[in-house]
């Protein structure tokens, strides 16, 4: 789902033991119901009388200040009944016990399904810790409960969200789970939030044409430094019709002024997520990147959903003399040349970082005995020691992709 790692211990978020883990709110007896969504048990909340149920996790998690969380848990009536919506809400603390809440951060309320089936997408809070907290609670409430009626919950999770490593953007930009606000519909498209499909959490971001031809959908601008090399990165999916898909990064100096882009054109499958990225540096002057992706319509009313989008500085290793696509094939494997016994290409079947890596393909009868190598050589100082250290992995029998082992690898040369 949406975060990493939960930080509320397993039998508070699945009460598979007890519910020593919740502090009973008003208006509330809390159970241990053998009703579930993962696991065998579930949060059981009955209300005394007419109106709200809440419970508290007993014990504060830690939290780091200016660190952004998500919180989310799933609902289900015991027996069914309208009008009942749930909510999830984060309070910051300075302290592990005791004080006031610094302050406190609420999910937009989500109605539960008028049955006994689980509500889907559940209520979701994205939330960053503000100055001074160290710790935080968690609260569940469900409103609109007849006396003696009960309500469900179950894998209650607080953590980090999901997200690509150093990324410029926030989650909820990132994913779309709880709002759009930060994309903008430039160009033959409206947009929206969807939860008909999602690579990551329950949403996506949803653009639908206005008529063939191409599409823009923009993102708001984060500052870039100039000469650094930045990856713009997303999951794409046609809904119907196959095309292509643009990834750019837009340059823009201090004033705003566009200076120049980046782009690079993918293949999108209809009804298939496909890993789609651009590198590039930023020019000089440049002070602000946006990125955009600009998928091609064959007709009006398509639908293409986007996800797990991310801006960031390229994560190149510390005195790297190769580029980022180069050492991860986000792209394409255009920085690598296959010199015998092979044929190669990019891959997004495994991967040591990112979503791709160079497939290499014998083309030989006897096993593997090929060499690939950098399509453009780098410069290199005499006499000095160099390391080359790739990542790789194998199937030991080439049939049987379950087979296949990783290592990394490390190599010192001498020029």
């Amino acid at each position: 789902m949406s975060v990493a790692s939960n930080l509320l211990p397993a039998n508070t978020s699945g009460i598979e033991t007890d519910t020593s883990g919740w502090t009973t709110g008003a208006n509330t007896t809390l159970s241990k119901s053998t009703r579930f969504y993962a696991g065998a048990s579930s949060l059981g909340m009955t209300a005394t009388a007419a109106g709200s149920v809440t419970a508290t996790i007993s014990a504060r998690v830690a939290v780091v200040a200016g660190q952004e969380y998500t919180a989310y848990s799933y609902w289900a009536n015991v027996v069914a009944a309208a009008g009942r919506s749930a909510t999830v809400r984060v309070d910051w603390y300075a302290a592990v016990s005791g004080g006031s809440a610094l302050s406190s951060v609420t999910s937009a309320t989500s109605a539960l399904p008028t049955a006994t089936t689980w509500q889907t997408p559940p209520p979701i809070l994205i939330a960053t810790a503000p100055v001074g907290a160290q710790y935080a609670s968690v609260t569940v409430s469900c409103t609109g409960l007849s006396a003696g009626a009960t309500v469900v919950t179950d894998v209650v999770s607080f953590g980090l969200p999901f997200t690509v490593p150093g990324s410029l953007f926030p989650y909820d930009k990132a994913s779309a789970e709880v709002s759009i606000a930060e994309w903008g519909g430039w160009a033959n498209a409206t947009i929206s939030r969807t939860s008909t499909v999602a690579w990551e959490g329950w949403y996506s971001l949803q653009a639908e044409s206005l008529a063939s031809g191409v599409m823009e959908v923009g993102a708001t601008r984060h500052a870039v430094g100039a000469g650094t090399e930045y990856v713009a990165q997303a999951r794409v999916r046609p809904a119907v019709v196959s095309s292509t898909v643009r990834i750019e990064i837009r340059w823009y100096d201090a004033d705003i002024v566009y200076l120049s882009r980046s782009v690079v054109d993918h293949p999108a499958f209809a009804g298939q997520w496909t890993a789609c990225a651009v590198t590039g540096v930023a020019p000089p002057g440049a002070a602000h990147a946006r990125m955009v992706l600009v998928p091609t319509a064959m007709s009006a009313a398509e639908i293409w959903a986007f996800d797990h989008m991310a801006l960031r500085a390229s994560p190149i290793p510390a005195g790297s003399l190769i580029g980022y696509n180069t050492q991860s094939m986000e792209v394409d494997a255009s920085g690598w040349t296959a010199v015998s016994g092979c044929t190669i290409g990019r891959t997004t079947e495994t991967a040591w970082e990112g979503a791709a890596s160079l497939r290499i393909n014998e083309t030989g009868s006897t096993g593997m005995n090929a060499t690939v190598a950098l399509s453009t050589p780098v410069p290199v100082t005499p006499r000095q020691a160099y390391q080359v250290t790739p990542g790789s992995s194998w199937a030991q029998d080439p049939r049987d992709a379950s087979s296949s082992r990783r290592t990394p690898g490390s190599t010192r040369l001498t020029s």
